[in-house]
């Protein structure tokens, strides 16, 4: 009866973890060894796929691409025609020649092809360890005999190409089973180690992760050995989900393989959320972004202050030859709505105007967004209002006579700071057929945008994710489209980043406030910003953030097999769903003294703790209503790790229970 493989590899892996060494402790354990001797596969080097025969996958699909032919069971014929070579070499090393010699049921000129797109593939897979990459570079500058003794099929020339491209140099020989046509497996290949050595054989150390072949069979060739620890999953945000695709496996064995490890534990969740989360996020939708262009023809793309800052850098990252003209726009809701009240003909068009601008629409707060000074707070109670009122809740008989304050007071201003935008707009190019480029949501400043434009320009808006507001009037002729989601689309994931917006905005935030008026320059129309919202520990934080998110971008455009490949949605959407849908109480804290403008500049995270609240519920209603994350805030607040989202969807979608900011859209 055969021996139960699951059952083997467990045994294997609990021998490692006995016996095992980690890398980091490598140095101590070869002071005083004059050779050192390294394996190469799973210890120097690894393969960016889930595992080894994943090779034999991609040899496929590329074999299909280039001659439109099927070979069908291909991985398990090449398994089979290993184990046959392996069965002829009579104990000695076989080579890839001979492997595919034994694969009689393909004709010879494909065996030709597939063997040569085997050592491509192999070749574009492999990639350093960083850690064991650090040992092997410790070792020559100590001055040690630094020699690679592997059991491998592969050619010779190969090997050294792979090593090269992992940054593998310096080495004084390499002893491969292939070459020698004995291995390590059964002793011998050490034998050729001691004999070729330029140390005795007690002052050399050889290092693995093979317990036969690294570990004891080197003891017994009378060598040192050191067995190397099997590497937990240094993945926070991906482990793995069922029925996963091919190519999501890929993806995130290639993350496994390059993501830092972070100094501290601060920046190590700055570089899972980075380089996991937000990183597989911008290259997704920089290839959807991409697509969209070459389908419809269109050759300009205007990247919107301020969250898509780092969606140009992103996609000019990826696409340095690009066709298409790529710009940076300065605008913000309140730079382009708030000169449109100069067009405004009533009260009816202030509030569908205030409306999408400002999540709280106190008179206070539309005062300070309308620069109206002063003269407004004297004047509000001749007409029996105060600063705390809302705008929705005036009574009929003060409609008419607020909007005429606001357009006494205003006028002015507003009139100025139109026309300044619309030179501005004019300034940068903006007419003709555009994408706008942005991280999305209503669509407010495409609707805005519109307005300014008239016919001189026809907008296409391109965004990691849009959705209708209660009241989808506004929005429904918009030519718009999201990556992740749209209007009647993947409607889960729109309830996810609606239950999360200031998270996600926060992540593609910049270092500059946001746009707040125009003004002039010489003869140059000029962005006027506000003072940044937050700063500190959480601005660091937030560029880490997308410091790693870049590297991630930057490591997959160099990957040879990656770089034109599309990143499984699948991968983006396990990433975010772990981050947002229960959130860890350290990813949290991480966010905790942001702040974000919407109208009012107020905190992103509750101010108070659970038993506070409990004492104050209306303030916790009044207080959750507002938060446009509402995930982070329930978990802040309560700590437990309760099934948050799926409640938050019970409640909206099963309920039909509205926040107080839904029902204002409703009722306008």
């Amino acid at each position: 009866m055969g021996i139960d493989l699951s059952f083997k590899n467990r045994v294997k892996r609990a021998g490692r973890f006995i016996l095992g060494t980690s890398p980091e402790k490598l140095g101590r354990i070869l002071e005083k060894a004059d050779t050192v001797s390294f394996d190469l596969f799973d210890s120097l080097v690894r393969r960016d796929v889930p595992y080894p025969d994943s090779v034999h996958r991609l040899v496929a699909e590329k074999f299909f691409a280039r001659t439109g032919k099927r070979i069908p069971d291909y991985s398990l014929k090449r398994k089979q025609a290993e184990a046959a070579a392996y069965a002829h070499a009579g104990g000695r090393e076989m080579t890839l020649r001979e492997i595919f010699g034994e694969m009689r049921s393909v004709e010879p000129e494909s065996r030709a092809l597939l063997m040569k797109l085997e050592q491509e593939t192999e070749w574009e897979v492999c990639c350093a360890d960083p850690k064991m990459k650090e040992v092997f570079d410790q070792m020559k500058r100590a001055g040690k005999h630094v020699l690679i003794t592997s059991d491998m099929y592969l050619p010779e020339p190969l090997i050294h190409k792979i090593l090269d491209h992992c940054g593998y140099c310096g080495y004084e020989n390499l002893y491969l089973s292939s070459s020698f046509g004995v291995t390590k497996a059964s002793g011998q290949l050490y034998q050729q180690l001691t004999k070729h050595s330029k140390s005795r054989p007690g002052k050399i150390i050889h290092i693995g992760d093979n317990i036969k072949s690294d570990y004891l069979r080197a003891r017994q060739a009378g060598i040192g050995s050191s067995l190397l620890r099997e590497q937990t999953n240094p993945l926070k945000f991906h482990t793995g989900e069922r029925n996963e695709t091919f190519a999501a496996a890929c993806c995130r064995a290639f993350l496994a393989n390059h993501k830092p490890v972070g100094r501290n534990g601060r920046d190590q969740m700055a570089a899972a959320i980075g380089y996991e989360v937000l990183g597989p996020l911008l290259v997704g939708y920089c290839r959807w972004l991409k697509a969209q262009a070459k389908r419809t023809g269109i050759s300009k793309i205007f990247f919107l202050s301020r969250e898509g800052r780092l969606l140009k850098n992103a996609y000019e990252e990826l696409y340095p030859y690009r066709e298409e003209t790529t710009a940076y726009l300065y605008v913000s809701r309140q730079a382009l709505q708030v000169p449109m009240l100069s067009r405004c003909r009533n009260f009816h068009d202030l509030c569908g105007l205030l409306k999408p601008l400002m999540r709280e629409h106190t008179l206070k707060s539309i005062g300070e967004s309308c620069h109206l000074g002063c003269a407004y707070e004297k004047k509000l109670p001749v007409l029996g209002l105060k600063l705390e009122d809302d705008l929705f809740r005036i009574p009929e008989a003060a409609q008419e006579p607020y909007f005429h304050l606001i357009q006494e007071l205003g006028i002015h201003y507003f009139a100025e700071q139109f026309a300044l935008a619309k030179a501005y707009l004019s300034q940068e190019g903006f007419f003709g057929s555009i994408i706008l480029s942005d991280i999305g949501w209503h669509g407010t400043m495409q609707w805005a945008l519109e307005k300014y434009c008239q016919d001189e320009a026809r907008l296409r808006g391109c965004y990691i994710g849009c959705w209708n507001p209660a009241a989808a009037q506004l929005y429904e002729r918009l030519s718009r489209s999201g990556y992740l989601t749209s209007p009647g689309k993947n409607k889960e994931t729109e309830l996810l980043l609606r239950f999360s917006c200031d998270i996600m905005e926060t992540l593609f935030s910049n270092s500059e406030g946001s746009v707040a008026a125009y003004g002039r320059k010489e003869d140059k129309i000029i962005p006027v910003l506000r003072e940044k919202e937050w700063n500190g520990s959480s601005l660091e934080f937030v560029r880490r953030v997308q410091g790693y998110a870049m590297d991630f971008v930057k490591d997959w455009n160099r990957s040879p097999l990656y770089s034109q490949a599309d990143m499984p949605e699948e991968l983006v959407l396990a990433g975010l769903r772990r981050m947002l849908q229960n959130p860890s109480l350290c990813t949290v804290n991480c966010f905790k003294k942001c702040r974000f403008l919407d109208g009012t500049l107020r905190n992103m995270l509750p101010n108070h703790s659970a038993v506070w609240y409990i004492l104050h519920p209306e303030i916790l209603i009044s207080d959750f209503e507002k938060s446009s994350c509402k995930l982070f805030f329930l978990k802040d607040v309560f700590k437990i790790p309760l099934p948050w989202f799926w409640l938050l969807k019970f409640v909206r979608e099963t309920l039909k229970i509205k926040s107080s900011n839904q029902k204002i859209w409703l009722e306008q």
